[in-house]
């Protein structure tokens, strides 16, 4: 990556790195290009391919095919293809046993190492990093002819989680021999992880699931800002769509056993149930049920079965359930609560399962599932975009690692962040293990004596290093991978495959170009006829190709340089035959050009002359015409070119082109000055007509205007006269309202003054009247009156008598002394609630000014006790306060209770002050009188605030009332 990133400040055009899914059934590629990633496209236009190799001898010579070639053939020769070796890669052969996909295909121990050999049809043995360089190689050769450029020579690959140390070496090695440099090797999970992450600024915790062909794993990832720290990752290897895809043909075995008796065991039967069950898998993920139908070489049977998803599904099951399980696991270790999961991405062929997206759905509580990532391509877009260094990415290693040095133990858990150092004693026997902590035993990697490393590190590709004392890095070759002698031998085999590959290319294209160009030069050139100047050259041309095309069928593996040889030979007839064709037709040229300047100088003459004649037919300009000289210049020009051409019939083409041209000239000037007279006589009347409607525009407007201004004089006449008439009509009706107003208003006050002298007369009726009965009682009451003083002494307060000294309180006071100190309390009382009035009874509380007297409105005088709680209802329901004299006692004899209730009225727009006093019903004796007051003044002290002039009336009335008591006594 740093030099790219070099030759791109350096101004060269950057490398390309491509970026791989190096599937284990099928391998995508993608590259960075214009700040966007693009999926590459193989030599069939397809953007996937079959992780497939075909390898065999035909006649000595190797035959290699890859991709869609090879998958074609492995149903005609199972034995000679691989796939799946990538299952096989950086294993050693105990290890693998028969834990593999790779079918009829046998296995062997290297004997390069402790990896495994492949062994094909025909004695083709091939180690497994071969056998991937030559998918590597494939992918390679297309990108570079796609992109059009052929030093592609980086890449980033993208392997399951769960390898370990030895495989993922066993990828580098692969992509060693290619001619590939692999700059960083990232997880299947990580690289989906960084499509989903790119450009993405809110943090999301992401469950990916990879559900492959191969096998599964799972990552739980952080995203934010486009960074991807992996969180935990599966640690071992999930079922897969091969295995999917083995338990079906295993279930299609034991229907065709049943129903058939048939064993089905031969390798290309299986190869074509395998490749009839692709079919209708991919179908059950849109459809519920498909059908399949095939022929079947075992006891040429024609195999027909209807599939149903659900028994697919069912059939399944337990593999699903082993990868949700492991989801259940990976958000464990990872300490992600399901409700913590902000996205769910799926990726890999298999995910398409609908049963199996339900399960996952189902684990994390029905999220959504993203659909913004490409199942089959977001892992090479990943690889890509790391590459380009778009994402940045914080590694973990998924497996457990165990370092064993000098009797000393580390044990590093799974999921540690990378990248990884551990100090190790020098010169002591170093064994290192990987793998999953619930399996009965690690994989080992590295197992050496005498190892002089001190430090063991693990960098973020997974890669192990060991380095000395200097920190130079050890070279320690891991378990079941290749060495490097041997490495090198094969990566020169296959370098020189691929030069031989590139040759044998070049040859064929060379073959089919001869063979295209024989063909197409007898089908375009027929048989010479006789006489034909060309007749021998293309008869040898002919001869030529036909002899080549001979030559071709009895030589298919021509030697590159006879080729060459037999294009120049038939280039040289070719050239021959197509040189004389073109002298011929240059001659050809030149004598149709001399016949056509002949035909054009005959035509040139003959319309000069037709010409000059037409012209001096034009007449003899009058006497003041401005053409005369124009006319007589043509006219004279005209004559002159007639008797040249009667004289000389020789004239060039260039010659009659020159006196047609001045022909032409004169006769364009006088036409010209002809069409300007015109022009000005059409443009004076032109000017003229303009003038005539102008002047008529303008006579209409006047009219219209004239006409216009007579309509508004007319409506605005109307308009005044109607407004002169509303504003009449508006004043009458004014007028009349306010005499009806004053009419009204001088009813009502001659109706209050008329109430007012009848209340006058009633009111000094009721007085007299009063006056009278109580004078019949004050007779009655005088031999009870020294009675009720005493008992009235005796009942008042302390508080009544405080300004008297010690020696009044032995005898009664005198009526009129205590009715006036009573008085004088009250003035003292009134005078002090000052701002009680102002703030609680004042009719207008935002007004500074003392509020209005109000004298008291209504007295409510009772005899009995029904009559007083009659009246007491009937003012509450009018919403006015009231004072209730009940009769208590004998008949004669009133207790007076004062109350006093503020109440807003129905309909009353302020408070309404009411002081209830007892006036004109009192009749009883001074001292009665003294009682009631000594009551009002309780009440006033309270709430009560009452109005100054009232005060007034009541002593008045109540010093009246005690000189009358008084005055009876005496006469008494």
């Amino acid at each position: 990556m740093k030099r790219c990133q070099d030759m791109a400040r350096q101004g060269s055009a950057p490398e390309v790195v491509l970026g791989i899914d190096l599937g284990t059934t099928k391998s995508v590629m993608a590259a960075f290009l214009e700040d966007d990633v693009e999926v590459l496209q193989n030599d069939i236009g397809s953007r996937s391919t079959p992780s497939c190799v075909h390898a065999s001898m035909d006649a000595g010579d190797a035959v290699r095919d890859v991709g869609e070639a090879a998958l074609r053939l492995a149903v005609s020769h199972p034995h000679s293809t691989v796939r799946n070796v990538k299952s096989v890669l950086g294993r050693a052969h105990q290890d693998v046993g028969s834990d593999h996909h790779l079918g009829p295909i046998k296995l062997g121990q290297s004997n390069l190492g402790h990896g495994v050999s492949i062994y094909l049809e025909g004695g083709v043995v091939m180690a497994a990093e071969e056998v991937t360089s030559m998918l590597l190689v494939h992918l390679k050769k297309a990108a570079e002819e796609q992109l059009g450029r052929g030093d592609i020579n980086f890449a980033v690959i993208a392997v399951p989680a769960y390898f370990n140390a030895a495989q993922r070496n066993a990828v580098r090695d692969a992509a060693y021999l290619a001619g590939l440099r692999v700059l960083h090797l990232v997880n299947d999970t990580s690289a989906a992880a960084l499509v989903y992450a790119r450009e993405r600024d809110q943090p999301k915790t992401v469950l990916v699931v990879d559900v492959g062909g191969g096998g599964s794993s799972v990552a739980v990832v952080r995203t934010e800002f486009s960074a991807v720290r992996v969180l935990a990752a599966s640690d071992r290897r999930l079922p897969g769509g091969e295995d999917f895809d083995a338990r079906m043909v295993e279930h299609f075995k034991e229907v065709i056993k049943q129903a058939h008796g048939l064993e089905v065991t031969s390798a290309r039967s299986l190869e074509i149930l395998r490749g009839q069950w692709e079919k209708a898998k991919q179908k059950l993920s849109r459809i519920p049920s498909t059908k399949m139908a095939t022929f079947l070489p075992d006891g040429d049977l024609d195999f027909q079965a209807d599939v149903s998803r659900a028994a697919f599904e069912e059939l399944c099951r337990p593999l699903f359930e082993a990868i949700v399980d492991e989801v259940k696991r990976t958000l464990l270790k990872a300490e992600v609560a399901v409700n913590q999961v902000d996205d769910v991405v799926l990726v890999g062929g298999s995910s398409r399962i609908p049963a199996l997206r339900a399960m996952v759905q189902s684990e994390l509580a029905q999220r959504p599932l993203c659909k913004a990532v490409s199942a089959d391509e977001a892992v090479a877009k990943g690889a890509a975009l790391l590459a380009a260094q778009c994402v940045r990415l914080e590694e973990v290693t998924p497996l457990v690692l165990k370092v064993t040095a000098a009797g000393n133990e580390v044990v590093v858990p799974a999921n540690t962040a990378l990248p990884l150092t551990l100090a190790m004693p020098g010169n002591s026997t170093v064994v290192v293990e990987q793998g999953c902590l619930d399996q009965p035993s690690l994989v080992v990697i590295h197992e050496k004596k005498s190892v002089q490393a001190v430090k063991f590190s693990i960098d973020p590709c997974g890669f192990f290093r060991f380095l000395d004392s200097q920190g130079a890095s050890m070279k320690l070759l891991p378990r079941g991978c290749i060495g490097g002698p041997a490495l090198t031998q094969i990566r020169d085999k296959v370098q020189s495959r691929i030069q031989d590959e590139e040759e044998d290319r070049r040859r064929i294209e060379l073959k089919n170009e001869l063979e295209e160009r024989c063909r197409a030069y007898l089908s375009q050139e027929e048989e010479a006829a006789q006489g034909d100047p060309d007749e021998a050259l293309v008869r040898d041309l002919r001869r030529d190709c036909e002899t080549h095309l001979q030559w071709l069928e009895a030589n298919p593996t021509a030697a590159k340089e006879e080729l060459d040889t037999r294009h120049a030979s038939l280039t040289g007839c070719w050239l021959n035959l197509d040189e004389s064709r073109e002298q011929r037709r240059a001659a050809n040229a030149r004598e149709a050009e001399r016949q056509r300047v002949e035909s054009e100088t005959f035509k040139m003459r003959k319309n000069l002359e037709e010409k000059c004649l037409s012209y001096l037919q034009e007449p003899e300009a009058a006497y003041g015409d401005p053409d005369a000289d124009l006319v007589r210049n043509l006219r004279r020009e005209c004559g002159r070119h007639l008797q040249l051409l009667d004289a000389d019939h020789d004239f060039s083409l260039d010659e009659l082109e020159l006196k047609h041209a001045s022909v032409s000239s004169l006769w364009s000037e006088l036409k010209e000055s002809r069409e300007r007279r015109e022009a000005q006589r059409e443009e004076a009347e032109r000017l003229q007509r303009e003038r005539e409607r102008e002047a008529l525009r303008r006579q209409r407007e006047d009219e219209i205007r004239r006409q216009r201004e007579a309509e508004r004089m007319q409506r605005d006449d109307e308009i005044r006269r109607q407004r002169e008439a509303e504003r009449m009509q508006r004043e009458d009706e004014i007028r009349r309202q306010r005499e009806a107003e004053r009419g009204q208003k001088e009813a009502e006050r001659r109706q209050r003054e008329d109430e007012k002298q009848w209340a006058a007369i009633k009111r000094s009726e009721e007085l007299r009247n009063q006056k009278e009965g109580d004078m019949k009682k004050e007779a009655d009451r005088r031999p009870r009156q020294a009675q009720t003083y005493s008992q009235v002494a005796q009942k008042r307060p302390a508080a009544g008598r405080s300004d008297q000294g010690a020696g009044d309180e032995a005898g009664p006071r005198d009526p009129r002394v205590a009715l006036e100190d009573s008085v004088r309390q009250m003035y003292k009382c009134v005078f002090r609630s000052e701002a009680l009035r102002r703030k609680s009874f004042s009719l207008q509380p935002q007004d500074p000014r003392p509020s209005p007297r109000l004298p008291a409105t209504r007295v409510v005088r009772a005899l009995a006790d029904g009559e007083a709680v009659r009246a007491l209802q009937a003012a509450a329901t009018a919403g006015r306060a009231l004072l209730v004299v009940e009769q208590v006692a004998a008949p004669g004899r009133l207790l007076v209770a004062l109350s006093a209730r503020f109440l807003a009225g129905h309909g009353a727009r302020k408070p309404v002050e009411r002081l209830l006093l007892l006036r004109d019903a009192l009749t009883t004796t001074g001292e009665d009188l003294l009682l009631r007051l000594d009551g009002l003044l309780a009440d006033a002290g309270v709430q009560v605030a009452c109005a100054e002039h009232t005060l007034f009336s009541m002593y008045s009335h109540c010093k009246k009332s005690t000189q009358m008591s008084t005055l009876q006594q005496e006469r008494a």
